[in-house]
């Protein structure tokens, strides 16, 4: 899609997408396979924290008024779940938090642009293994993530807010944590 642009949103940025942003996010989540449920405002708090971190890259696939998606990538220290699910041999890795795109741009490339900007970033920054948690049953995820040189090397749980009906509920699901090497990755800027 040449209408869609990838650029880079900074901490001081931020507001002025925030909430086409949340919004996108809430929207590509309460989809399938995910069916999460998340608050707006909760997922603007979660962004502005990452966004504090050292190293902390957002991008956001857009068009002049619109937001079709993002990926946020972080310095993995900052996320002690998944450190120690891949152990401490990982401990200087960038960890992608989250990659969505909305219904209508997936399978043209958008998500996989923005991934391989984000992870050439990372490279340039310094850091040459990139961490990645997936739902464990989310086959076209796992096939994207492979395609880009990404193996698995472990499993976790986490615990996500589903809808149930018509009510909210707490769920334990499992995840599986991929990595990808320094001679795997392919960033590219």
């Amino acid at each position: 899609m040449s209408s869609v642009s990838v650029c880079r949103v900074r901490r001081r940025e931020f507001a002025e997408v925030a909430a086409r942003l949340a919004s996108v996010y809430v929207e590509c989540f309460a989809s399938a396979p995910w069916s999460e449920v998340f608050l707006e405002h909760e997922v603007i708090q979660r962004v502005e924290t990452v966004l504090d971190f050292d190293d902390s890259v957002l991008l956001i696939a857009r068009s002049a008024e619109q937001v079709f998606g993002a990926t946020m990538h972080y310095p993995l220290r900052y996320n002690a779940e998944v450190l120690q699910a891949v152990g401490q041999a990982h401990a200087a890795a960038m960890y992608c938090e989250e990659l969505f795109v909305t219904a209508s741009c997936q399978r043209r490339g958008v998500g996989g642009r923005l991934f391989d900007v984000a992870t050439g970033m990372a490279m340039a920054m310094g850091y040459a293994t990139h961490v990645l948690r997936t739902a464990s049953d989310y086959d076209q995820a796992l096939r994207f993530y492979g395609a880009r040189g990404y193996r698995r090397v472990g499993q976790m749980q986490c615990r996500s807010r589903k809808r149930n009906g018509g009510s909210v509920q707490s769920v334990v699901e499992s995840r599986v944590v991929l990595v990808s090497e320094p001679q795997q990755t392919r960033g590219v800027m």
